[in-house]
C-alpha cells in the first residue's frame, strides 16, 4: 500500500496525460487540421509515402502525387526514413486520421522517452514523469503537435533528453568509449535520417561547445574530438540511404533552398513578446517560470551557471545580437534561414535539467516544496495544454482545412485555383535550377506556376493544348485535351539528369530531355491529338532499396549491441548493491 501511495502523484500525473492524448484526438477529429506554415508540405510528404507502402514499395524519389504533381525530387532529398515507421503503423487509417494518429504517437513517445531517459540517470520515476508530462506538453513540442505540422524535426524532438545526456557524457569521456560512440552515432542517424538541416545545427553547436572549452576553460581533450569523429563516421553509414540520394540527386544541378544566404534573426523584444505555454521560436512560459525559480531560489553552483549559459547561447542564436553576417555565406550555415527556427526549438531543455539539478536534494522528499512544485506544474500542463488547442481551433480567424478532398484536388490532376494560398504552397526547394528563380526568395518562376495550376503542354512554336494529370504508381499519365502539331514536346513536369524515366506516348516508348528551363521535353514520330496519353515514369536506381536493407540491418544490430551492453551494465550495478 505505501508502495502505490508513493507512485500515487505519478501515476494522477500519466493518466492526465493520456486524457490529454484522447482529447486533443477528439478536438482534432472534429476541428479538422488547418493549414499553418509548414503543415502543407509535410501532409504532402505522408500523402506521398502512404500511397507507396499502399503499393507495397519503397518511396518514389519524385513526387507525382504531391506538390502539384511536377515530379519535384522533395522525397529524394528531404530525409524521411524515420518517418516510414510511423506512416506503416498508422497505414490502416485515412489520411486525415492518420496524420493526427502520427502527431498524438509523436507526443507521446516524447513522453515516453524522455521520462526513460531520466530514470535511466537515476532520477526518482515521480520525477521523471512529473519533468517529461512539462516538457511534451508545452514549448515546441506541444507547438508542432497542435499547431504546426514538422514531422522531421517532431521525431528529432523525440529524442533531445537522450541527446543532451549523451554529449554532456561525450564531454566527460578522457578515452574513446566505444559504447557512447555507437549511442551518439545512433542518435546522430535519427537526426540525418529525419532532418539533415538539423544535423547542421547540432554541429554547430556542438561547435560553440568546443571553442568553449578550448578557449574559456582552457580544457583540450582530445578524447571528445575523437568519439565525436568516430560518432560522425558511424552516422554516415548508418544514413547511407539518406546520403546516397542526397549526393545522387544533387548531381542534377538543383534550385538552391529558400533564404539561402540570407540568414535573419530576431529581435529580443520580438521574443519577449512570442512568449507563450507552446512555442516554436522563444521561451515557453513554463521554461520562463522554471529558470526565474532556479535564480532566485536555488544554490549557485557551477554546474548551474554552465547550464545557464548554455541556454543563453542558444537564445543568443536565435537573436540578431550574433553575427549572423559573418557567416550567412559559408556552405551549409547559409542554409539557416530564420534562426529561431532552428536554435529555439531547444530551449525548453536546460530549465527542466536546471530544476532537477538545482533541487536535486529537496526533491527526493514529497513533502517538499520543489515536489510539490513541480507535481502541480505537471497537473496544471495537460488542462492548460487542452485548453490551448481547443482556443487555437475555436480561433474565429479564415484558414484552410486540409481534407482528404483538398489534398486530391490541390495536387495538380486537376486544374485548381491559381490564388494566393496556392501560390504560397507551391514551393521551388529541389526543383532543377534552371527552372528556378536566381534569388533565395520563396516563390517560383511564372512558367512553372502556370505549369502547376494550369497544366498544358507546349510544341517548339509555342502553341499550347490543356492536359490533366492522372498520378500513377511511380509516375503519372497526361491526357491532352486538344490537338497539337509538332514533334517536339514540353511537359508539365521537371526533368532531373540522373533520373531514370520512361516516356511512352499511347503505349509507344518515345526519347524524353531536358529543356533549358528545366523541363521534360519529350519527341514525337507524329502531332498529338485529343484524348492521347503520355505516361511517364521514373525509377530509383537499383542499388537503392540494397543500400536501405543493409543500413536498417546495421541500425537494427547497433541497437542489439547497445541494448545489450546497458542490460550488462545494469546487472553488474545491480549485483554491487
Amino acid at each position: 500500500m505505501s508502495s502505490l501511495k508513493k507512485h500515487l502523484p505519478g501515476i494522477a500525473v500519466a493518466f492526465l496525460f493520456i486524457f490529454y492524448l484522447y482529447y486533443q484526438v477528439q478536438v482534432q477529429q472534429y476541428y479538422g487540421l488547418f493549414q499553418k506554415g509548414d503543415t502543407f508540405f509535410h501532409v504532402s510528404r505522408v500523402y506521398e509515402i502512404r500511397y507507396a507502402f499502399l503499393y507495397h514499395e519503397l518511396p518514389n524519389w519524385l513526387n507525382y502525387h504531391s506538390y502539384f504533381g511536377l515530379g519535384q525530387a522533395v522525397n529524394g532529398m528531404y530525409p524521411d526514413l524515420m518517418l516510414w515507421p510511423l506512416v506503416l503503423v498508422t497505414l490502416p487509417l485515412p489520411l486525415m486520421k492518420q496524420i493526427i494518429a502520427i502527431r498524438v504517437v509523436i507526443l507521446a513517445l516524447t513522453c515516453l522517452v524522455t521520462y526513460l531517459s531520466l530514470v535511466k540517470r537515476k532520477y526518482q520515476s515521480n520525477l521523471a514523469i512529473f519533468a517529461a508530462v512539462i516538457y511534451t506538453l508545452s514549448g515546441y513540442s506541444l507547438y508542432q503537435a497542435t499547431t504546426e505540422i514538422q514531422l522531421g524535426t517532431g521525431i528529432i524532438y523525440i529524442f533531445s533528453f537522450p541527446l543532451f545526456f549523451a554529449l554532456v557524457d561525450l564531454f566527460k569521456r578522457k578515452k574513446i568509449d566505444r559504447y557512447l560512440v555507437l549511442r551518439l552515432g545512433l542518435l546522430f542517424t535519427i537526426i540525418v535520417s529525419s532532418h539533415l538541416l538539423s544535423a547542421v545545427i547540432l554541429a554547430f553547436i556542438v561547435a560553440l561547445i568546443l571553442l568553449y572549452h578550448w578557449l574559456i576553460d582552457r580544457d583540450f581533450n582530445w578524447a571528445v574530438l575523437a568519439n565525436l569523429a568516430l560518432s560522425g563516421i558511424t552516422s554516415a553509414v548508418l544514413s547511407m540511404p539518406v546520403l546516397y540520394r542526397y549526393f545522387y540527386l544533387s548531381r542534377s544541378g538543383l534550385a538552391k533552398p529558400y533564404g539561402q544566404g540570407m540568414i535573419t534573426a530576431d529581435t529580443v523584444q520580438k521574443m519577449v513578446s512570442d512568449i507563450d505555454w507552446s512555442t516554436r521560436t522563444t521561451f515557453s512560459a513554463i521554461s520562463l517560470v522554471l529558470l526565474a525559480i532556479c535564480l532566485f531560489f536555488g544554490k549557485k553552483s557551477e554546474k548551474m551557471v554552465k547550464l545557464l549559459l548554455l541556454e543563453l547561447m542558444l537564445a543568443l542564436l536565435c537573436t540578431n545580437f550574433f553575427p549572423w553576417n559573418l557567416i550567412d555565406k559559408i556552405p551549409m550555415l547559409n542554409n539557416f534561414q530564420y534562426t529561431p527556427w532552428r536554435f529555439g526549438i531547444w530551449l525548453s531543455i536546460i530549465p527542466i535539467i536546471l530544476y532537477l539539478t538545482t533541487f536535486a536534494n529537496p526533491l527526493k522528499v514529497s513533502s517538499k516544496l520543489p515536489f510539490k512544485f513541480l507535481l502541480l506544474l505537471a497537473l496544471m500542463t495537460p488542462l492548460i495544454s487542452g485548453q490551448a488547442i481547443k482556443s487555437l481551433n475555436e480561433d474565429p480567424v479564415k484558414r484552410i482545412c486540409i481534407t482528404q478532398s483538398f489534398m486530391d484536388s490541390s495536387q495538380g490532376n486537376v486544374e485548381t485555383v491559381n490564388d494566393e494560398f496556392h501560390n504560397y504552397l507551391l514551393i521551388r526547394d529541389y526543383a532543377p535550377i534552371e527552372s528556378s528563380v536566381k534569388d533565395g526568395s520563396n516563390r517560383v518562376t511564372k512558367l512553372t506556376s502556370n505549369l502547376a495550376f494550369h497544366p498544358f503542354i507546349a510544341n517548339s512554336k509555342k502553341q499550347q493544348a490543356k492536359v490533366w494529370r492522372e498520378p500513377v504508381n511511380n509516375g503519372v499519365k497526361i491526357h491532352v485535351q486538344a490537338d497539337l502539331k509538332g514533334r517536339s514536346f514540353r511537359l508539365p513536369l521537371y526533368k532531373y539528369r540522373t533520373v531514370r524515366y520512361s516516356v511512352k506516348v499511347n503505349g509507344q516508348e518515345v526519347e524524353a530531355q531536358k529543356d533549358k528551363q528545366g523541363y521534360m521535353q519529350v519527341a514525337t514520330k507524329q502531332s498529338l491529338h485529343k484524348g492521347d496519353v503520355i505516361t511517364v515514369n521514373s525509377y530509383n536506381p537499383a542499388t537503392y532499396p540494397v543500400i536501405v536493407v543493409i543500413s536498417l540491418l546495421l541500425f537494427v544490430g547497433c541497437c542489439a549491441v547497445l541494448w545489450c551492453h546497458e542490460g550488462k551494465v545494469k546487472n553488474r550495478l545491480d549485483l554491487k548493491i
